[in-house]
């Protein structure tokens, strides 16, 4: 028992400068975020890209590795507190229906598209996720479940780096085009929610317009964000299918990653009121800051060359399914 107690103390005592370190980076990114407006997931991967060499010294390395991995499952499971069903019902039936055909259907030719210019199935559904469903926030529950050594390397960094300047320049535009389609402020908020990529950049764009429009723009991310669910289970079988097809049983399946059962549980905990308020008042804030510290310490583990040997195909598969999910997001707002 002592020697147990030992080792666990040592191994504790190995992480615990690298946690540190890449925790005080997510905490500095979510500080600046509020300062610039800037995405603080943004902010903590370029912060940790920068401090790349001091990050895999022998001191922090072994601590850095482990947070991108533990910190970022921790994250997933907390955001699991913020989906709540009673909020997406209100939109009714009808509007839910297309909303969630339009971003299907443009995450299905995300995933075509990608395939066909030649990237791998988990490349293409990392891009087709983050996209369709809720920009870096997708694209980092995405990565959490598959095999990194099935995706490009550094593709993550380039799908955040990629979603985020896509959802700015909606930010600025699609609020014109809201306008210009003469939509009122119910019909606004469904297409910025159900087009803009990140959460942020939707309550900017939607609250710009007018308070209806924010709160409608919310409510229809929200429905997006709910598609999290079963594409990480299709990502997290994606990438086991090969031990899926040796052995095909249940336990198989049971053993896709764990966490992914415990977002699944937090998620029905909360919608069925179980989950304290104040549980859920700080769940976000700590997800966020979970999210952020394991960015910084994914960030110091990538390499310039490595983000630019990704070269142009992902970038045209995000500008293509962008482009045909306001198309989309357009005639849902029209009929809404």
């Amino acid at each position: 028992m002592r020697s147990f107690i030992v080792e666990k103390f040592a191994r504790l005592s190995a992480w615990l400068p690298g946690l540190v370190f890449a925790m005080l980076l997510g905490s500095l990114a979510l500080l600046a975020s509020q300062i610039t407006g800037v995405t603080p997931y943004l902010l903590a991967i370029v912060g940790g890209m920068c401090l790349g060499r001091l990050g895999r010294t022998r001191l922090l390395s072994t601590g850095t590795a482990h947070a991108a991995t533990w910190l970022l499952r921790a994250g997933i499971v907390l955001m699991a507190t913020r989906l709540e069903l009673a909020q997406v019902a209100a939109l009714g039936w009808p509007t839910i229906c297309l909303a969630l055909l339009a971003v299907i259907v443009s995450g299905i030719l995300g995933f075509l598209l990608a395939r066909l210019l030649g990237l791998a199935s988990e490349s293409g559904l990392l891009l087709a996720g983050a996209v369709s469903i809720c920009g870096a926030s997708a694209a980092i529950a995405l990565v959490s479940v598959m095999d990194p050594r099935k995706l490009q390397r550094g593709l993550l960094v380039a799908v955040l780096v990629c979603v985020t300047a896509l959802s700015t320049l909606a930010m600025f535009f699609y609020p014109l085009l809201a306008e210009h389609l003469k939509l009122d402020s119910h019909q606004s908020g469904i297409l910025m929610g159900a087009s803009i990529h990140d959460v942020a950049q939707v309550v900017g764009a939607a609250y710009a317009i007018s308070p209806d429009a924010g709160d409608t723009a919310i409510v229809t991310k929200m429905l997006r964000i709910l598609l999290l669910i079963p594409v990480m289970l299709l990502a997290g079988i994606v990438t086991h299918s090969g031990s899926l097809q040796d052995n095909p049983s249940w336990r198989q399946w049971v053993r896709l990653p764990g966490f992914i059962w415990l977002f699944l549980l937090v998620f029905a905990l909360s919608n069925l009121g179980i989950v304290p308020t104040a549980v859920g008042a700080v769940a976000p804030g700590v997800s966020s800051l979970a999210f952020a510290s394991a960015l910084a310490a994914a960030g110091m583990r990538v390499s310039l060359h490595g983000l630019l040997s990704c070269g142009w195909r992902p970038v045209m598969v995000m500008v293509a399914q962008s482009l045909v999910l306001l198309f989309l997001s357009a005639g849902v707002a029209v009929l809404g």
